[in-house]
């Protein structure tokens, strides 16, 4: 799209692969973009413009050519999903019950105030960050395959929990932000910590091995073990 109006009516569903945003444009209305599955991988491009819409990512591969700031919700529907490259900071709302969520793209949870909820029980394979200065609720995130769950900035909410399913490192959660951590029954995964890590809620156990590195301590509410795995653990385990 060039400089111009660029309005998405409400209730109404534009339906594309390949999008180029112009620096230039208005972008207004309450409707989505979505991105469906056509057979071919689509190139998105912001030039630096807010996507202010909502977005909805069906059975898609997309390569990010730049960063991306989206304001609207965000949802993943229709079979597993792909965005590769740059950054994708979301400041609206992310939903996916069904459908996995894969990639190289950096994902930031950066509301600029007020609440954002995410709610991916999905496995999600990209890194994923809270980086904001309004407050965060982790609902359900599932991470998996290998990526890193970091802390920058924000509040979270006391609710939700956050299941690690497959190696992962977690990074900056050091203060009162983690509420509920699962580390999921069915997968031998490595926690990688980067610091000293604080659950405020629960830290739960499932029963396969899990592995920690990093000398660190993990300080945590209440402590449950729902298997007989063995768990190897780099530090020490407070329940305060």
């Amino acid at each position: 799209a060039s400089a111009g109006t660029l309005t998405f009516t409400a209730a109404q569903i534009l339906t594309v692969r390949n999008v180029t945003l112009s620096s230039s444009m208005t972008i207004s209305g309450t409707g989505s973009l979505r991105c469906l599955n056509t057979g071919v991988s689509g190139t998105w491009t912001s030039n630096t413009k807010v996507l202010s819409c909502a977005l909805i990512i069906q059975s898609q591969v997309i390569t990010l050519a730049d960063n991306w700031d989206v304001s609207g919700a965000i949802t993943f529907a229709g079979g597993a999903n792909q965005i590769d490259g740059n950054t994708l900071t979301f400041r609206g709302n992310v939903t996916s019950s069904t459908f996995t969520h894969s990639g190289t793209t950096n994902w930031i949870a950066g509301i600029a105030s007020g609440t954002q909820i995410v709610n991916i029980s999905a496995g999600f394979y990209s890194n994923f960050e809270v980086n904001a200065a309004g407050t965060v609720t982790l609902t359900a995130l599932v991470m998996t395959a290998g990526k890193e769950l970091k802390y920058t900035a924000g509040t979270i909410s006391a609710s939700g929990t956050v299941t690690l399913s497959g190696d992962t490192t977690l990074t900056g959660w050091t203060g009162n932000q983690l509420y509920n951590l699962t580390l999921t029954t069915g997968s031998v995964e490595t926690i990688t910590l980067s610091n000293a890590t604080n659950v405020r809620g629960i830290l739960t156990f499932g029963g396969t091995a899990k592995t920690f590195s990093g000398a660190y301590d993990i300080t945590c509410a209440a402590l449950t073990f729902s298997g007989a795995g063995t768990h190897t653990l780099s530090g020490n385990i407070d329940c305060a």
